[in-house]
């Protein structure tokens, strides 16, 4: 068992009553996800700014096939196992989404709407009032960091 360490990102699509949180973990640019970022000018939540664009974050639920799933030749068994891969990455995000649902700072507008669940590994609810409550936030205070075990 590994100890892994990431961020859960909540964020507003702009001018609408959307909300989204994803998952992310460092990775590198080109090798390890297929979604990337820098997570801009990511905090700790609740502690002072550190600055990490020179780290790079990919999205969980885009990691790249590990070399024994993408070994296995076309067919059936190839798709199972990708199909399991992928599966076991999205429940990995909801369940640490909904562990970070639980933070004082955003428990009551998470708690208020049901959140609806993405077959892409994020979560979303439809909120305007946490949406607003999510635009006033300084950015690094929507990253929250979470730790889990593969």
């Amino acid at each position: 068992m590994e100890t892994k360490h990431g961020l859960v990102h909540f964020y507003r699509i702009i001018g609408t009553a959307h909300v989204v949180a994803v998952v992310y973990e460092p990775g590198e640019l080109a090798s390890t996800h297929s979604t990337i970022t820098t997570c801009g000018s990511y905090a700790p939540h609740g502690r002072p700014g550190k600055r990490v664009e020179t780290q790079w974050y990919g999205r969980l639920g885009t990691r790249v096939l590990p070399p024994e799933i993408d070994a296995i030749p076309r067919g059936d068994a190839r798709l199972k196992a990708v199909y399991a891969f992928r599966d076991a990455q999205i429940a990995r995000c909801q369940e640490l989404i909904r562990q970070v649902a639980q933070d004082s700072e955003i428990a009551e507008h998470c708690a208020r709407t049901p959140m609806d669940l993405s077959i892409a590994g994020e979560v979303s609810w439809f909120d305007l009032e946490f949406a607003e409550a999510l635009s006033g936030m300084e950015e690094p205070a929507t990253y929250f960091p979470v730790t889990w075990t593969e």
